[in-house]
């Protein structure tokens, strides 16, 4: 197996699978093993093929034990720049990889994904087409359109993340793919300051990525019983509970660790999240930091207010999360000591 060193600059994609800017990128260790006995040399449409069966399989399996009609897309099809493709969606736009719910296909940029496959790996691919998937088994659900959009890509981004689980319970995946998925997922978040209720809004790369983690952890019915609408075909309630149109769903829990000593690296494992709030105060109540950042993690580096290192000793720190549903919630007080 061979471990690449990767560092991308800028990565510029448009349109259904999101925008994002990597100004900020950081190394990201490359395994390029979908499958135990392949060598990492991916044939692109290789991939592809054995990406797509993959991922029908499973959702075929996953629809027949909830005893639901499934309807595989009718068609998955490459097209680059110079040879676009015509769908009752439109032609086809380069740098790009879309459902068409009109004719139930999916198509994709060739170009796009050789550039993944070789910059990201072999696991982003398969990413990108079980995104697409999502949102072709929304519109056999009559999910797709009836929802905002970034409702609709974070729910394809957690289907994702359940399809990955399978890939690695079956023993198809190196642990490196799930990396690949998340990174995937992560560059392809929306700018800094996209609105949520942008028509074209994809979800921050937290929140993409936490969507996909959300999956891989909790399943295909969290995905869809706590986000959105087909409780009652997955989870066995007699009712449908629609969510308000936009309401995103609960976080699912507040991971603290100390990256250095005297240091927090909070994260809100989740989506739905607006910002999270940080106030650290000493043992006389006294507020010596407060910060708040946008997105789904915050860090605290053991500095107050004024820049300046805080004197050793015991603190207690209290985190907000403000959600895009309008609802607040906060942690428990919690105890941080510091010595330098």
């Amino acid at each position: 197996m061979k471990h690449l060193l990767l560092k991308i600059t800028i990565i510029l994609l448009v349109l259904v699978i999101g925008t994002a800017t990597l100004a900020q990128a950081q190394e990201f260790e490359r395994l390029d093993i979908f499958t135990p006995e392949h060598d990492g040399g991916w044939d692109l449409f290789d991939l592809v093929d054995f990406a797509v069966n993959d991922i029908d399989n499973f959702w075929r399996q996953t629809f027949v034990e909830y005893n639901l009609e499934y309807f595989p897309p009718n068609v998955v099809q490459p097209y680059t720049a110079n040879y676009p493709v015509y769908t009752e969606c439109g032609e086809s736009i380069p740098n790009n990889a879309f459902y068409c719910s009109l004719d139930h296909t999916i198509s994709y940029d060739a170009e796009l994904f050789d550039y993944l496959l070789q910059e990201i790996g072999d696991f982003a691919v398969a990413a990108i087409l079980g995104h697409e998937w999502g949102h072709a088994l929304q519109g056999q659900l009559g999910l797709f359109g009836t929802m905002m959009t970034i409702d609709s890509e974070l729910q394809a981004d957690c289907l994702t993340g359940a399809y990955t689980a399978h890939v690695v319970e079956d023993g198809l995946a190196d642990p490196g793919d799930v990396e690949e998925g998340a990174y995937t997922f992560f560059v392809l978040g929306d700018p800094e300051g996209t609105p949520h209720d942008d028509p074209n809004a994809h979800g921050s790369p937290d929140m993409r990525m936490n969507a996909f983690l959300t999956g891989l952890d909790r399943g295909v019915v969290y995905c869809f019983e706590n986000q959105l609408r087909v409780q009652s075909l997955f989870g066995g309630i007699d009712e449908i509970q629609v969510l308000a149109p936009g309401r995103a769903p609960e976080p699912i829990s507040l991971n603290v660790t100390a990256p250095s000593p005297g240091e927090l690296a909070i994260t809100v494992l989740g989506y739905g999240v607006e910002d999270v709030e940080l106030m650290m105060m000493d043992t006389s109540g006294q507020v010596v930091f407060e910060d708040r950042s946008d997105g789904n993690s915050l860090r605290f580096y053991g500095l107050n207010q004024d820049g300046q290192r805080l004197a050793n000793g015991v603190y207690f720190y209290v985190v907000t999360i403000h959600k895009s549903n309008g609802e607040v919630e906060r942690s428990d007080v919690k105890q941080l000591i510091i010595l330098n």
